[in-house]
């Protein structure tokens, strides 16, 4: 018995890995967002794309669809206002559902 953990075919991923996350993107690159956009929807996610860290926060109140993103993921270096910066900020956004927050990660290419 061959117990050796395989990886998926290059180009494919698990049917329900990101299903049902809503998930806000702030990232300045067109191609990088074109990318990611395509990766995060591909693997299930509903996706929010914004240009810089200002958008960010002008767009995480609203959330999708009336609920809270489930997560935000920023560049860390974008013009305007860099991910870090958003990043400190987001927590005290009031969001749609004041007991909920939205986690965040900064990403940097």
């Amino acid at each position: 018995m061959n117990d050796t953990l395989r990886s998926p075919p290059p180009g494919t991923l698990p049917d329900s890995s990101l299903a049902g996350i809503s998930l806000l993107l702030a990232e300045d690159n067109e191609i990088n967002q074109i990318i990611a956009a395509r990766l995060l929807k591909k693997a299930g996610a509903q996706v929010v794309v914004v240009n810089h860290g200002r958008e960010a926060l002008e767009r995480l109140p609203l959330g999708l669809d009336g609920e809270p993103f489930d997560l935000a993921l920023l560049d860390v270096e974008m013009p305007e206002l860099d991910g870090c910066e958003a990043a400190r900020r987001i927590e005290p956004i009031p969001v749609s559902h004041p007991a909920d927050h939205c986690p965040h990660r900064t990403l940097g290419a």
